[in-house]
């Protein structure tokens, strides 16, 4: 069972799926920047691990929209080959979702712990379900491997059955559920909007890492290729959240979802 209770945008339910979390260094996160990490633990303790890590989970989430229809946003690291980070797992963190029943697959980004679970042996992780990748990471990441941390080799699999959609706009897959271009963090990085009966989340992806970017969503991580892009996404969006009082769903935070406040982030 998810750590993580399901949601409900107007008739559609978002389902967390959690495979685990790791303690990540602060180092890496906001690099230049002075941060009072001391007063950030102090008002989000579930955000922290130690005096010097945060507690970055691999969430998935799984979306059942009224039509009855299954959209999978992200894939989680499933067997990707080299990368086991957790200080906790869940191995069972897909139990109760029926693969066959999902129809869509949205790929946020080709890095590991968001794609690593798309194909698992060699096989489609979800038989009947067509995966959306932007063509700006697929076209990036052509020549990776399984060092780099990216799952596009094992994704080719899916090319070749005709599983893959790649474009480069923004669009709706089904109804309630569009995808919107945010790229920094990689090229074809994507966030993905579900809209029903006047409500709104946003699943972000890795455009937040951390709960202070959204005070300072000008502060980047060194995770993020393209810095300043990246910062100029989450300045769009969040400003967007913000104005029109939507919710976030955000992949790495150890508590996913809020909203946008007038100091930050608001659970």
């Amino acid at each position: 069972m998810s750590h993580v209770q399901p949601v409900h945008v107007g008739g559609i339910e978002v389902r967390t799926i959690c495979e685990g979390w790791a303690a990540l260094a602060l180092a890496d996160e906001s690099p230049g920047q002075t941060v009072d990490w001391d007063g950030e633990r102090e008002r989000r303790p579930w955000a922290f691990v130690g005096p010097d890590r945060w507690r970055w989970h691999v969430h998935a989430f799984v979306v059942r929209l009224p039509s009855d229809v299954i959209v999978v946003v992200d894939t989680g690291v499933g067997d990707f080959p080299p990368y086991a980070p957790w200080e906790e797992s869940f191995e069972d963190a897909w139990a109760g979702v029926e693969v066959a029943e999902v129809r869509h697959v949205v790929v946020t980004h080709l890095h590991a712990d968001h794609a690593g679970g798309t194909v698992i042996a060699g096989a489609p992780a979800f038989p009947n379900a067509t995966v959306h990748v932007h063509e700006a990471d697929w076209s990036a990441f052509a020549r990776s491997t399984a060092d780099d941390y990216v799952a596009r080799q094992p994704m080719d699999a899916l090319l070749e059955l005709g599983m893959l959609s790649l474009t480069d706009t923004d669009q709706e897959v089904v109804p309630g559920v569009q995808l919107r271009h945010t790229p920094g963090h990689t090229p074809g990085h994507r966030s993905v909007i579900l809209s029903d009966d006047g409500e709104v989340v946003l699943l972000t992806g890795d455009l937040l890492h951390l709960p202070t970017q959204v005070a300072h969503p000008g502060w980047w991580s060194a995770h993020d290729q393209d810095p300043q892009l990246g910062a100029a996404a989450r300045r769009l969006l969040l400003w967007r959240a913000a104005q029109d009082g939507w919710r976030l769903g955000v992949p790495h935070f150890a508590r996913p979802f809020g909203s946008v406040g007038p100091k930050g982030w608001l659970e």
